[in-house]
Formats: C-alpha cells, sequence, structure tokens
C-alpha cells in the first residue's frame, strides 16, 4: 500500500478518536446517586400482541380521589433493591448489592493539574473514596407508575394493599376513575440456569359509569442527561416491537411522543452495564411510546407502556411482565427474549463483537482471570490475521527496497504517463510486488478491531475487576504506567517502519503519531489499553522478524533493500 494511503487512514483514526476525546472533554459530567441495592424471580415471557397508541381524547369530569398519606420503601430480591414511593406509585431508585458504583477515578496527570490551578484539595485518591452500592436510577425516576389518559398527566397516588418479603402490591385511582393495581413478585427459579427475575401484574379497573376511550399505561422514566461522555454509565431508554430496536441517545431532539408500531418485545431503561428490563408475557395488547414528561421543574424522559382499548364500567384490564433488573450479560439477556442482547451495544460490527465476546468468556471458564483472557484473546486474534499482516509487511518492505528502481522509472518517464504506468507496473510484476498487499490485509482487519473495542469498552465482566495494579479495568488507568508504556513501544515500532520513500511532511507526521494516539491511550479503558500493549508487542515482534528476513533475503532478489 502507497505510504501516503497509510498516512490517511492512520489520521482518519486520529482525528476520529480525537473528536470523541474532546466531545467527552466538552461534556458535563453525569451525577452519581448512590444508594442501596437487591431483586429475585419470575415467569417466562410469553407471546406478544400490541395496538397502535390511542389518540388522546377528552376526558370525562374529573373523579375525586382521597389523599394518601406518603410513605416510602424498599423491595429486596435478585441481588437488588427497588426503592419505592405511595406518590405517583412509583419506583424510584434501583441499587445492586453485589456491585459498586463506578470509582471516581483521577488520573495522576489531572491530580498534578490540579495543583499547578490550585484545585486540588487533600492527597491524591487514584479511584478515590468508597463509591458504595452500585445505583441504576437518578434517584427520583418513575418507573412502573401507572395512569390514564394523556402521556404527560400524573400518575394515580397509591396505598400498599399487601407487603411482604416476596410481594409488594399497591393500588390507587386515577382522576379518571380508573382504579389502577400493581404487584411485584418474586418467582422461585425451578433450575440452576435461570437468570433472576420478578413477576410485575397490572390492572386498570373502570370504576365510572362510562366507557372509558382514553387509553391507559405505565411509565418508565427517569432524570436523564442531556449528553455524556462515552465512557459514563448514563440511562437512556430502549425498546423493541416486532423485532425492530430502538434507543433514544439525543434527548435534546425530543419535542412529544413517538410511538414503536407493532406488539412490544421489551422496554426498558440501561446505562453502560446494568438495566431494568420490562418484558411482555401473556396476550398484552400495548405499545411502546418514547416520550418526555414534565415532573414539577424536571423534563423526565423514557418509554411508556400505553394500551388503546376501550375499558368498559366495572372492567377490568390487565397485563402480566416479567421484569430483569441485573447486568447486561449478553448470554442472559438473549435467553430473557428476541434482541434484549442489544442492549450490550457492541456498534456496527456486532456481529464480530459478539463472537469475540463469547470468545473472552471461553477463555475465562478456562483461566478465571478476566485480564489473562484479555491476553489470550488478543493472542488469539493476532494469530488469526497472522497470514495478512505478513503479507501487509512483506509488501512494505518489499515496495521500501525497489524504490530506488521505481523513482529510476519515474524520473524517465514523467512526460509519458501511459509509459510511467506500463513501466511502473513491469517493476512490481518482475519484484513480485503487489501494492494492493498492504493495504486491503488492514481493511479486512478494521471490522474486527472496531468490534473488539466496543467490546472491552461495554462488557459488565470487566466492570471493577482487578488485575496487576489495577482495580478496575473498565476505567482509565489513574497510575498512568500501562498507556506510558504503549507509547514507548509505539516509538520503538517506528523504527520498523519504511520510511525511505516518504517526503520530510509524511516523515514528520509519522513522528507525531505516538503523541497524538497516546493521548487517547491515557482515556481509553485498561481493558482495552491491555489489549492494545500486548497486540503492540506481538505487532513488533512481528516486524522485525520480518524486516531480518527479508534483509537476509533482499540480495538474492535482485533488488536494492534501501
Amino acid at each position: 500500500m502507497d505510504r501516503r494511503t497509510i498516512i490517511g487512514i492512520v489520521l482518519a483514526v486520529a482525528v476520529y478518536f480525537a473528536w470523541l476525546s474532546w466531545v467527552e472533554s466538552t461534556r458535563p459530567p453525569v451525577e452519581e446517586i448512590t444508594t442501596e441495592v437487591a431483586v429475585d424471580e419470575a415467569v417466562p415471557p410469553g407471546p406478544v400482541e400490541a395496538t397502535a397508541p390511542v389518540p388522546t381524547t377528552p376526558s370525562p369530569e374529573p373523579v375525586q380521589v382521597a389523599s394518601t398519606p406518603l410513605r416510602t420503601g424498599s423491595f429486596h430480591g435478585c441481588g437488588a433493591s427497588l426503592d419505592w414511593s405511595t406518590s405517583g406509585g412509583r419506583i424510584t431508585d434501583v441499587g445492586f448489592d453485589d456491585y459498586q458504583s463506578p470509582y471516581e477515578v483521577t488520573p495522576i496527570w489531572r491530580h498534578i493539574g490540579n495543583i499547578v490551578q490550585g484545585k486540588s484539595e487533600g492527597g491524591w485518591q487514584p479511584y478515590g473514596e468508597d463509591p458504595g452500592p452500585a445505583q441504576l436510577l437518578q434517584g427520583e425516576a418513575d418507573v412502573l407508575a401507572l395512569g390514564a389518559g394523556a402521556l404527560d398527566r400524573q400518575p394515580a397516588d397509591v396505598t400498599v394493599v399487601s407487603e411482604s418479603a416476596d410481594e409488594l402490591v399497591v393500588r390507587g385511582t386515577t382522576s379518571d376513575g380508573i382504579e389502577v393495581t400493581r404487584s411485584i413478585a418474586a418467582i422461585v427459579n425451578t433450575s440452576e440456569e435461570e437468570p433472576c427475575r420478578l413477576a410485575v401484574d397490572v390492572t386498570w379497573r373502570n370504576t365510572t359509569t362510562s366507557p372509558y376511550n382514553d387509553g391507559v399505561w405505565m411509565a418508565m422514566h427517569d432524570d436523564m442527561p442531556g449528553s455524556y461522555g462515552r465512557y459514563a454509565n448514563a440511562v437512556r431508554p430502549f425498546a423493541s416491537a416486532d423485532g425492530d430496536y430502538e434507543t433514544w441517545n439525543k434527548l435534546e431532539k425530543i419535542t412529544g411522543p413517538e410511538p414503536m408500531p407493532g406488539a412490544v418485545d421489551w422496554i426498558a431503561l440501561a446505562d453502560r452495564y446494568f438495566t431494568f428490563a420490562l418484558i411482555p408475557s401473556g396476550t398484552n395488547a400495548g405499545a411502546a411510546v418514547f416520550s418526555p414528561v414534565e415532573r414539577g421543574e424536571t423534563t423526565m424522559y423514557g418509554v411508556h407502556y400505553q394500551v388503546a382499548r376501550t375499558i368498559e364500567p366495572g372492567e377490568s384490564l390487565a397485563e402480566s411482565f416479567v421484569l430483569y433488573i441485573g447486568p447486561k450479560e449478553h448470554g442472559v439477556l438473549k435467553g430473557l427474549a428476541p434482541g434484549l442482547n442489544k442492549l450490550v451495544q457492541l456498534g456496527w460490527f456486532a456481529f464480530f463483537g459478539r463472537f469475540l465476546l463469547m470468545l473472552l468468556h471461553m477463555f475465562y471458564g478456562l483461566i478465571g482471570n478476566w485480564g489473562v483472557s484479555i491476553i489470550l484473546l488478543t493472542l488469539l486474534v493476532k494469530g488469526a490475521f497472522f497470514p495478512l499482516t505478513q503479507t501487509s509487511f512483506r509488501s512494505s518492505q518489499a515496495m521500501q527496497a525497489i524504490q530506488p528502481k521505481l523513482q529510476e522509472v519515474r524520473e524517465r518517464y514523467k512526460d509519458s504517463p501511459e509509459e510511467l504506468n506500463k513501466q511502473t507496473l513491469a517493476l512490481f510484476r518482475d519484484n513480485g510486488v503487489n501494492p494492493l498487499a498492504g493495504c486491503l490485509p488492514m481493511l479486512v482487519q478494521m471490522p474486527v478491531w472496531i468490534a473488539l473495542y466496543n467490546v472491552l469498552l461495554s462488557s459488565v465482566d470487566l466492570y471493577q475487576v482487578e488485575f496487576l495494579y489495577m482495580k478496575d479495568l473498565s476505567s482509565v488507568d489513574p497510575y498512568c504506567i500501562l498507556p506510558a508504556i504503549v507509547v514507548v513501544l509505539m516509538l520503538v515500532q517506528q523504527r520498523f517502519m519504511p520510511t525511505g520513500n516518504m517526503d520530510p511532511t509524511q516523515a514528520r507526521l509519522m513522528k507525531m503519531m505516538p503523541l497524538l494516539f497516546g493521548f487517547f491511550f491515557f482515556t481509553f479503558p485498561s481493558g482495552l489499553v491491555i489489549y492494545i500493549f500486548f497486540n503492540m508487542v506481538l505487532t513488533i515482534l512481528q516486524q522485525w522478524w520480518i524486516k531480518r528476513s527479508y534483509a537476509m533475503a533482499a540480495p538474492n532478489m535482485g533488488v536494492s533493500n534501501g
């Protein structure tokens, strides 16, 4: 491949990651709220039916609803705790007993910068204070709240009907006279292989003397940050209907309800590692509607489960769901509902990502260490592409070796483009050089590299996993040891790259590469830097071996080694 093409590809990648890093640095930090945690099990999902969302029609005269005293509490099960309130009957927060909140990592370079600017308070704490139990929602969420009519209405206040270690039942009445009832119950698994789930049953009953046509709903909303960094645990709404999967990322563009056509497969709130996923079971007839709602002075974003059906006087409408609350483990999500594993966001090349994630789990099953598993995955990926990289490196060496003759041809036929092309191709043919051989292997590998990047970035298996001196493979290395070593290795690697055919500008750009990419390495999760480190070590060894073997063979090929 022409050296200019290599420089172009490298610069394109550099600009892309520089843009990501700049966006990361300009975004406001995501607020983290610490709460307590835990949860239990439920029933398998069944067939689903849905209809379009109900158009809003004038509501009947308001019904006088008796005020209820405010009460809060927690429902525990499956290693999580659901904090609830009788105000709106909502789940306000979800926490996990077996996981901590993300560390507040302070890299050494940032700490030094704070000292210089006079912002440092106390000594350096690489991983910050004890973060406490992990939490998914922002502490004042509006989840599993039941209501009727327009989606921006307040949900019904409730009272506790019954409460035990295994079940919580609440009931209330909307201003339209629709009585709402919701139960959350833990169900014991019949097999150890089954993930822990909860059963959620809801009922809307028309207590008035007129048919109710305005539709009923259940809300899944939270106070979400408008923008967030690539490595932040920001919550976003997700939904799937008839196999089509959607999410909201750019909340600032949302102005009103956006329904999804088709039968609901599932709806969920999820951050980078955890999810609160609601899966319809039985003959549910609701639709998913992405929607903002106003709660006091706060605009919350999320998704409604809305049922468009007339409820006659005295009639009840019942719906059942399976609720999964926990880490976004790919295998677990895949078994719960069609497409739920897409919550593990692996980017454009998810097909390769899922295969690499399976290999990572296979190595962990054999070794029992995630850091070593990443190293083994690096070795396997490098070995799989060894023939391609071998071809690429050999082509670069061969192209470098014929540069003097190539330059002679260019000078001799500079006034005859047609003859120049003919003689150039002849020179390539006589010396066994394929100008595309160095480019194609790199292009073929790029989807796998990008997929592996997303796997290491999004895998909950690396969340707060310790390896060597690092406490969390999903966060940056606060000591900056491994990223610094990688930058040094990039400088070493430059010594093995042919530069004889480069002009001075290209040569200077190549020397700047370690500085450009070094900036990224200091912001990447530690697990990803481990992969980059070992991949680079193997690449340097391979380049050294090819350069050495080619130098020994060059005299017999009748070309100059340059």
